[in-house]
């Protein structure tokens, strides 16, 4: 049985070799890549993707360059 999207800080299916889920058509995950400095701060870019009969959508489009994604201090 599946659950909701939303109810939980991270959820299933994981694109990880201990996760045995089988990506199938409507399926939507998250691929969320992190860089983290110790004493500084994080950052986070996530990404939607729906797994389609024919292929997968990406939803939203955002730039994937560290300079675009950078917010002025």
């Amino acid at each position: 049985m599946s659950s909701p999207i939303g109810l939980r800080y991270h959820e299933g299916p994981f694109l990880d070799l201990g996760d045995h889920a089988e990506i199938k058509p409507g399926i939507v995950f998250t691929v969320e890549p992190g860089l983290y400095a110790t004493n500084l701060d994080g950052f986070r870019h996530s990404v939607w993707v729906i797994v389609m009969e024919d292929g997968i959508e990406i939803p939203a489009y955002y730039s994937h360059d560290l300079e675009s994604l950078i917010v002025p201090a």
